[in-house]
């Protein structure tokens, strides 16, 4: 899942989905305990993570591509391997986000993740992520880059989004297949809430709305 050409592509082409969010991400955890420690879940090529840090907010993060890893690593941060289903939450942190339908991959990770956040996360800790809803469509994307094409065929199969990526480069034509679980806000509300936690269902992070389809979690520690 996302080898070296997807993974370079994405960083170029959609790294940026969710900068708008940004100040307000970085408000939410402010928000929260102090001082303020961020984990980022599936966390990319670091772009939020790096953002969090020339604010204020050191942190860490996963990934379960080694190619975002080390686009990661290169931004000096300190970011590792990992399944964002089980992860090991660092100490001292006080805000778990998991932004681009991280936890929808399968096998699914809300779950894990929810047990991890809430065995990890101090009063009013903050745990933030999106998910893919009932509603969401199939249908076809086409974009192209510096010297790039990708192609994404997405189908619906029962609770599953299947999601066939052809990536066309120079060096040649690669191809990704990603399965991601469909979920009903409700009862994600419900697991959440049940593992201790406050929970407010968004349609966006701030001023940046969700792609069409997805719903998001702004959950925070009871004490």
């Amino acid at each position: 899942m996302y080898g070296p050409a997807l993974a370079l592509i994405h960083a170029e082409a959609f790294s940026d989905t969710f900068r708008p969010a940004f100040d307000w991400l970085t408000e939410q955890v402010y928000a929260g305990p102090r001082p303020a420690r961020l984990f980022d879940l599936g966390c990319g090529d670091g772009a939020w993570l790096d953002f969090a840090r020339y604010h204020g907010i050191p942190g860490a993060g996963l990934d379960a591509s080694e190619a975002f890893v080390q686009l990661a690593l290169a931004r000096k941060l300190a970011v590792t391997l990992g399944d964002a289903a089980r992860p090991l939450v660092p100490r001292g942190t006080s805000a778990i986000t998991a932004l681009g339908e991280v936890l929808a991959y399968a096998p699914a990770g809300l779950a894990g993740a929810t047990q991890a956040a809430a065995q990890a996360l101090p009063p009013n800790g903050l745990f933030l992520f999106d998910l893919i809803g009932l509603d969401v469509e199939g249908g076809e994307t086409e974009r192209h880059g510096n010297g790039w094409t990708i192609v994404a065929k997405t189908r619906i199969s029962g609770a599953r989004l299947i999601r066939d990526i052809t990536v066309t480069t120079p060096q040649g034509t690669t191809q990704e297949t990603h399965e991601q679980q469909i979920f009903d806000p409700r009862a994600v509300t419900r697991l959440v809430a049940d593992a201790g936690f406050s929970c407010d269902l968004l349609a966006s992070y701030g001023p940046c709305p969700l792609l069409p389809g997805r719903f998001a979690i702004l959950a925070r520690k009871l004490a």
